[in-house]
């Protein structure tokens, strides 16, 4: 058996445990299909469907890690895997306020160079009432480029008794000039979703400001993306 699949099946025993008693651990696995990967406004599959899973564990302290993974294209000499790894402590501030901090690591694999693409990202959230949450994610190699990129994003989102949810944000990446054409871009987006049972459906509009076109492209234009997941 891969390394991959010991590491799910530890976490599949893990789970089964759990349930057979109140235990402070949770493990939740969840998978989806989407009509596009974006990334802070950019599609990271060129504007193509791909699969996405993730694994997580979280700890009633307010601790977690996981595992999530999807396909990518960044074109036919690139990777065609993304695997990102995290762990973070989640902590409440008062009766309003909740602190996140977490630490990423963005891996790349099959195809070719994925190694040379992967780097880190420290982020810290910072949610008020349950709705509106402003992050900060910095990183001093940022698309492993030896350069400090920081994302500073404000995002809100609404629940409603019957599953159904409004979601939206907008976000400043700051990249330090390490393309040529814009020291920086804007995204924003705006979604829907709904809850049937264990699967959530999602309608999502991304976009990006002309500073985003001029750094990637067609993949930081306006889209739609739809997206299905299923978590258990």
């Amino acid at each position: 058996m891969s390394m991959r699949g010991l590491i799910f099946t530890g976490l599949l025993a893990t789970c089964t445990a759990a349930s057979a008693q109140e235990s402070p651990h949770t493990v939740a696995f969840s998978i989806w299909g989407t009509s596009d990967y974006a990334f802070r406004g950019v599609s990271q599959n060129n504007e193509d469907p791909t699969v996405q899973a993730a694994v997580d564990y979280s700890h009633e302290s307010g601790f977690y890690a996981g595992i999530w993974g999807s396909g990518i294209d960044f074109g036919s000499a690139g990777p065609e895997l993304e695997i990102d790894t995290y762990v973070g402590y989640a902590f409440p501030i008062g009766e309003v306020l909740k602190g996140d901090v977490q630490f990423v690591r963005y891996n790349y694999a099959l195809g070719d160079n994925g190694s040379d693409f992967a780097y880190n990202e420290l982020i810290a959230k910072l949610t008020v009432a349950g709705w509106l949450t402003g992050t900060v994610g910095y990183s001093n190699d940022v698309f492993a480029t030896s350069e400090t990129g920081i994302y500073y994003g404000l995002g809100a989102t609404h629940s409603f008794e019957n599953g159904f949810t409004l979601f939206g944000g907008a976000g400043y990446y700051d990249l330090d000039n390490i393309y040529d054409g814009a020291d920086g871009y804007t995204d924003w987006n705006l979604g829907v979703s709904q809850t049937f049972g264990p699967v959530n459906v999602s309608l999502t509009y991304v976009d990006t400001d002309n500073d985003g076109e001029d750094l990637f492209g067609k993949i930081a234009g306006n889209r739609v993306i739809l997206a299905a997941k299923v978590g258990f």
